[in-house]
């Protein structure tokens, strides 16, 4: 241990409890300072200075190495001191982003440069799918070009047909095809290779169908915006129906023959009801309602919607060959008595 000194100034080693320098203070060795040191001008320390409790007041320079900042800086607008990582609320520089077409999904930017992003240039709104067409010949025991025809059942019918759609700026064009014809698309306003159907002879309905993606986007069950994915169709169909032939009217006899019956006002039905309305059957008159047995008996006849005269009636069957070849056996009613009715409505049931 050295006395306390009123001057220390170039040692080799300082070691003292207090030590006071009132100039200079150089120290080519080690210095250990049990409490306080205070010096008065410049402090050279060649060697190494250790402090067991902190160190107080102001420095200059640059330190090797910090933990904190004491004043915390502003990086693209967040707080930085030093102490941990951050993320920028914002970018440093301004940045272009250039949007061309129709944007779906997403994109990853670090605001380092320019994005140009060329999106999808399909439309934003989808447009709805073009129509087709069918022409339609029908040959049986006559010709039509109805979409749908009716005929009598035993008839053999005969379809050639074509179908074709047309371009226009308001609808998108179709893409592919299915269905009777096939799956080859026409061009626009041009009729596809016919189709011939020989021989039907029960119920049936012709169908073509066209197809398209949709375009554009739509909003998914995750309220996102996607590529639209579904697929639009629309579709054309023709028909036959074959029905059953239903007879009614006056005769002068209470049991028909078919001729006789053939000749009473007759149309085509789906079922075996019906109801006529100002029926009158004068003296030596009998009503006639005539149908094929398949459609089942009458469950009942109301006369003005009121009286129940099934009763009134008898009930016998016939059987024949239709104009097409076609064997059926008719249910015959004929009112059993003559000059029964005068001016009223019967609904057979």
């Amino acid at each position: 241990m050295i006395s306390p000194l009123s001057l220390i100034s170039n040692v080799t080693n300082a070691t003292q409890s207090d030590s006071v320098s009132n100039g200079a203070l150089v120290v080519t060795g080690g210095v250990g300072i049990g409490k306080n040191l205070n010096v008065g001008g410049d402090t050279h320390i060649a060697g190494r200075l250790i402090i067991d409790n902190g160190l107080e007041g102001e420095l200059t320079g640059n330190a090797a190495s910090a933990t904190k900042l004491k004043t915390a800086r502003k990086i693209n607008g967040t707080d930085f001191d030093g102490t941990k990582a951050i993320t920028t609320n914002e970018w440093g520089s301004y940045r272009t982003i250039q949007i061309s077409g129709e944007v779906i999904g997403e994109i990853t930017m670090n605001g380092s440069q320019d994005v140009n992003i060329v999106a999808r240039t399909e439309l934003a709104q989808d447009l709805p799918l073009i129509g087709l067409s069918i022409s339609p010949k029908w040959e049986y025991s006559g010709t039509s070009t109805a979409a749908s025809i009716i005929v009598e059942k035993g008839e053999k019918v005969k379809f050639t047909g074509t179908w074709k759609w047309v371009h226009n700026d308001a609808n998108k064009d179709p893409e592919t095809a299915s269905g009777e014809w096939g799956g080859v698309v026409p061009n626009t306003n041009v009729a596809s290779e016919e189709l011939v159907i020989e021989n039907i002879t029960a119920n049936k309905t012709i169908t073509q169908r066209i197809q398209a993606k949709q375009k554009g986007y739509k909003i998914n069950s995750e309220n996102k915006v996607v590529a639209a994915d579904a697929t639009d169709e629309r579709s054309a169909s023709v028909s036959v129906t074959f029905r059953d032939r239903l007879f009614y009217g006056n005769v002068t006899t209470k049991t028909p023959d078919i001729a006789t019956i053939k000749k009473l006002s007759n149309e085509l039905v789906a079922g075996r009801g019906k109801t006529i309305s100002g029926i009158t059957s004068p003296k030596g008159a009998y009503y006639c309602y005539a149908y094929p047995k398949g459609l089942g008996n009458l469950t009942g006849i109301v006369q003005d919607g009121a009286t129940p005269v099934l009763s009134a009636f008898n009930k016998t069957e016939l059987t024949y060959t239709n104009d097409h070849g076609l064997q059926i056996t008719l249910n015959v009613y004929v009112s059993a008595n003559d000059g029964a009715f005068s001016n009223v409505k019967l609904q057979f049931i």
